[in-house]
């Protein structure tokens, strides 16, 4: 399969603007390198699973090249090697990768580009986002939102200013790259080895277990998909509904491209709260105290 003319053909409606086009990675994600992820001792062992969708819809003729990067970052990064074919691991890692190609869905996730398959001049805009679940050493963990982009430019257009110019099949490989060190990068965080984190709802065990003293709080967002932080610890993207114990806690919402949101809030037992985060939209706006 030759990438650029799968990639590019979906990108820009045909492989006759090819010889005339340039991609960018969307730099408003930043630029995570592989010394950013922490290495186990040893490589886990890990049956690797990906699927490649457009607007949630499986286009199995992506997966192919979509395994072949996964697979090749995840070595390159000392976290895990994927296993060969029939060879049998109890530790599993899940990648699904979906370009949003709808404009209204698109602005909702928030994405910093805000148009895939918009066209504004000679310029392209192409969004991504990953979910993962993963099982290592017998827990579980999953993650969504990560996000990148592709900006491809027609013609003689500028791309972004200090960005490397590159092609479309180039440009894609990067977007994986930097997707799946997000997620290792973020390992740490999610406290791998702790309880399974399943998703939408995230549970935040209490030091307290007994009856009483725990309170439930829903948080909300718009746009949904953001990272909640419980007293600065990471705990679940929104929507999500923690179990936290009572008392004085604070709660920060934050969504890359938009402004941040905090809470502070003295939780009684067995309350049931909900909190509706409204991020604005950069770097001002959108807290609470």
């Amino acid at each position: 399969m030759k990438r650029t003319a799968v990639i590019l053909a979906l990108l820009i409606g045909g492989a006759g603007y090819a010889a005339a086009s340039k991609s960018y990675v969307d730099p408003s994600y930043g630029n995570i390198q592989y010394s950013d992820v922490a290495k186990p001792a040893q490589p886990y062992k890990v049956n690797l699973k990906v699927e490649f969708q457009r607007n949630g819809q499986h286009l199995p003729a992506v997966d192919a090249e979509l395994m072949q990067q996964v697979d090749q970052v995840i070595r390159a990064s000392g976290f895990a090697i994927p296993v060969a074919g029939g060879e049998s691991s109890s530790d599993e890692l899940t990648v699904i990768v979906n370009n949003i190609a709808d404009l209204a869905e698109a602005r909702r996730k928030g994405f910093g580009t805000g148009a895939t398959f918009f066209i504004k001049g000679s310029t392209v805009s192409d969004n991504y986002e990953m979910q993962v679940t993963a099982t290592i050493a017998g827990k579980s963990l999953a993650k969504s939102g990560y996000k990148e982009g592709i900006i491809t430019t027609i013609g003689h257009s500028s791309g972004p200013a200090g960005v490397p110019a590159m092609s479309v099949g180039e440009a894609f490989s990067k977007v994986v790259e930097q997707l799946i060190l997000q997620f290792l990068r973020d390992v740490p965080a999610l406290e791998l080895g702790a309880s399974p984190a399943p998703a939408p709802t995230v549970s935040q065990p209490s030091n307290d277990s007994a009856k009483g003293e725990a309170a439930s709080v829903t948080v909300k967002s718009t746009p949904d998909g953001a990272d909640i932080l419980l007293d600065g610890k990471f705990a679940g993207n929104t929507p999500s509904t923690l179990r936290i114990k009572a008392g004085d806690h604070t709660i920060r919402v934050e969504l890359k491209g938009f402004s941040s949101w905090e809470k502070s809030l003295m939780v009684g037992a067995d309350a049931q709260i909900t909190l509706n985060a409204n991020l604005g939209q950069g770097p001002s706006g959108g807290q609470q105290k």
